[in-house]
């Protein structure tokens, strides 16, 4: 069994690392899709995929109606004014009290997606620092 740290384990972590998140894409495309095929249009707020800018996983955050284009706002389901905004379009309140329920299972596809990139990330900077060391031995003991 190789050590965990070595370089094969390292490497095999961080395929595992993208094939979950692979499978959380999925999960987040799955969320959106059902609060779609739940509720229909138009909605004062509905999921969006979010892709990441540098690097950056992509999450699922709320945007609310009327922001289009680029640069589209986008907020946590908890925000004052897009609670203002969901009173306004008097949303029912067990759908108010459904889209809470979605809401915490996005958070946690969301939480898995940062930790799984954070991780991948981490991981991908050890083995590139390790490879140095591995070259930089291997020039000094050719050197001796």
């Amino acid at each position: 069994m190789a050590h965990p740290w070595s370089l094969a384990a390292v490497k095999e972590r961080v395929r595992t690392l993208d094939w979950e998140m692979q499978e959380l894409n999925e999960e987040m495309h799955a969320l959106v899709r059902e609060f779609k095929e739940t509720w229909s249009p138009p909605w004062p707020a509905h999921p969006a995929l979010c892709p990441g800018r540098s690097e950056a996983p992509t999450l699922i955050k709320w945007r609310p109606k009327g922001s289009m284009g680029q640069g589209q706002s986008t907020v946590h389901f908890t925000n004052d004014r897009l609670q203002e905004k969901l009173a306004e379009a008097e949303v029912p309140t067990s759908a108010r009290l459904a889209w809470i329920e979605l809401d915490r299972r996005i958070q946690v596809v969301n939480a898995k997606a940062r930790l799984a990139h954070y991780e991948r990330r981490r991981l991908r900077d050890y083995m590139a620092h390790v490879q140095q060391l591995n070259a930089l031995e291997k020039s000094l003991k050719s050197a001796r």
